[in-house]
This record gives C-alpha cells, sequence and structure tokens, in this order.
C-alpha cells in the first residue's frame, strides 16, 4: 500500500511539505536525525519562476547527493528587489506548491527579507548545500555558507533555455506583435484621416469678409 501522508507521501501533500515556520522546519530536521542518525539533509534555493524543465532536473540532480531535500523560495518581495520589478512572473505560493508535486522535493519554505542573512542555512545546517554554478559564488560566499553546513556543491545549469531567457523571448515576441499591431493601427488611422480629410467641403468660416461700402 502506497505511503501518502507527510513529507514520505506519493502525493504532492502540500500541507505537510510546505514548512513556512523556521522553528517546526528546525524542529522536523531534528526529528528526522534523531530517528535516523545516518541521514543527509541536502538544502538549495531560488526563486523558481515559471518552472521548467532544468529546475526539475537541477533539482533532482540536487535530491541524488542525499536523502532529504530541503528548498528555500525566494519571497515575491525578495525576488523584486534582487530582479526589478518584473519578476516574479508567478506568484510566491504558486511556486511553492509547484515545487511540491516534484518527486525529489520533500520540504519547502520561504526566504523573505525579514529573515536574517543565511538565516536559511543555519536553522536546517544542511548536509550539502547545493549552489547553481551560474551564481558564481565568491570564495568568502562558499567559506560563510561552510560555517552552517558541511559541504557545498555547485551544480550546473540543466537546461540550455533559463528563466531570465524565457521571459525575454516572450517579452520580444509580445513587442514584435505589438509593433505589427501598431503600425497597422497607425497607418489605418492616417488613411481614414486622409480620406475624410478629402472628401470634407471647404470651411470658408474664416475666409475674410468684403464689404460692400
Amino acid at each position: 500500500m502506497p505511503v501518502e501522508l507527510g513529507i514520505f507521501g506519493n502525493q504532492s501533500n502540500y500541507g505537510d511539505r510546505l514548512v513556512e515556520d523556521y522553528g517546526k522546519l528546525a524542529r522536523i530536521i531534528a526529528s528526522l536525525r534523531e530517528l535516523h542518525p545516518q541521514v543527509v539533509v541536502v538544502a538549495t534555493s531560488g526563486t523558481y519562476d515559471l518552472l521548467g524543465i532544468g529546475h526539475a532536473r537541477y533539482l533532482e540532480k540536487a535530491k541524488q547527493l542525499g536523502d532529504i531535500l530541503v528548498v528555500g523560495v525566494d519571497s515575491d518581495a525578495k525576488t523584486k528587489r534582487r530582479k526589478g520589478n518584473h519578476r516574479p512572473i508567478v506568484d510566491e505560493s504558486e511556486r511553492m506548491e509547484m515545487l511540491t508535486h516534484l518527486r525529489s522535493v520533500d520540504i519547502v519554505t520561504l526566504k523573505t527579507d525579514d529573515h536574517k542573512h543565511l538565516e536559511f542555512l543555519s536553522v536546517i545546517n544542511p548536509d550539502i548545500l547545493v549552489i547553481s554554478s551560474t551564481n558564481e559564488p565568491s570564495a568568502d560566499y562558499i567559506a560563510e555558507v561552510k560555517k552552517f553546513c558541511k559541504d557545498v556543491v555547485l551544480l550546473e545549469p540543466q537546461a540550455k533555455t533559463s528563466t531570465t531567457t524565457r521571459i525575454r523571448n516572450m517579452q520580444a515576441g509580445l513587442l514584435d506583435f505589438l509593433k505589427g499591431t501598431l503600425i497597422e493601427e497607425i497607418e489605418h488611422t492616417i488613411q481614414s484621416a486622409a480620406e475624410k480629410f478629402a472628401g470634407k467641403p471647404k470651411d470658408d468660416s474664416f475666409a475674410p469678409v468684403v464689404s460692400d461700402e
């Protein structure tokens, strides 16, 4: 009989996998380690906007490094601050719920601007922290995060097209569409105005008045 409950269930179990309270998250990780002293906890984080195949492959690779994968998701406010007001495309609640549908993800939590620097890591003290190589973390940053984890693994992008590229392509397509539509509308408006003007009787209201005197 398949297991259907908790973070080990076969279903998305969003209510169990989403753990926004960091105190509760710390207790869950501590309990897992108490029950299974050899358990390897893996952590990673990101925006996960417009979830694509690259995200899915990346998280699967991360999960293969251990037993439990905890994913931190940047809040909407945090994402806007880092990436601009046009991001995220998908709001935080949907981004988090989508992640719980991936078999590789065990626990999802939210990272906000209210959290202290590296609080996500200090709460769970993962055995392995997975970072995308595209972030190009500095040696100082690696040394800093290693205070809260045993090892840091850099993963290469798992797809040729990134979320940013997908968004730019969408914007470019929309711009091309708008350009074509606007040009057609402007040309039509000018043509209509020209036709109306050409067929309009001459306005003599401002012609000079000639006196009979």
